[in-house]
């Protein structure tokens, strides 16, 4: 089953919801007569602008967005996997490694959001799903389905978490599990 993937549009909507405006307290509204013994101008109350930045991409604890292609080298990713791994193409959240001929060998989707990790979480709190102790603050083989079963790892760690999938079919589940316990605790030690 894909992962499925929360935008970040939404946040930034529901974020940019949440910013209406009010009148500062204290103050008379336009038309309205102050009460006896008070100002007709109260003292201003400023609140400072929301400033909405995107997060750096950067990698490493307490860093924003993460560049999730420097999370697993193009030679990690061969070593790990005994594919030749020819190239890795992603953004910020996703990652996809390539071996020859273009053939999907390695796939890595991080999450930083609220959002997104919420949906992580229903994969990593499935108790359907292998539990694999030491890898984050929890991580899980997929387990729940018949595509592919034992062939994802799903990890939380703090206010992050990532999924990591085993693409290429010629290698075998249980070489799979072997790769995504290795991939993951590198990455849960990245991040």
């Amino acid at each position: 089953m894909p992962f499925r993937r929360i935008g970040a549009g939404i946040t930034l909507v529901v974020m940019l919801a949440a910013c209406g405006s009010a009148a500062p307290a204290g103050s008379t509204p336009p038309g309205a007569t102050p009460a006896p013994g008070a100002s007709a101008t109260a003292p201003a109350i400023t609140t400072p602008a929301a400033v909405i930045t995107p997060p750096p991409a950067t990698v490493g604890p307490g860093a924003g967005a993460l560049d999730t292609c420097a999370l697993i080298t193009v030679a990690e990713a061969a070593a790990a996997t005994g594919v030749a791994v020819a190239r890795a193409d992603g953004s910020v959240g996703a990652c996809i490694y390539y071996g020859a001929g273009d053939a999907l060998v390695l796939t890595l989707g991080t999450e930083v959001t609220p959002l997104g990790l919420a949906a992580l979480n229903e994969y990593i709190d499935d108790p359907a799903n292998e539990l694999v102790p030491g890898i984050g603050d929890k991580a899980v083989i997929y387990q729940a389905g018949d595509v592919g079963k034992g062939r994802d790892i799903y990890v939380r760690k703090g206010t992050r978490g990532f999924h990591l999938t085993v693409v290429d079919t010629d290698i075998g589940v249980a070489q799979a599990r072997t790769i995504l316990i290795q991939l993951a605790t590198m990455v849960a030690g990245r991040i």
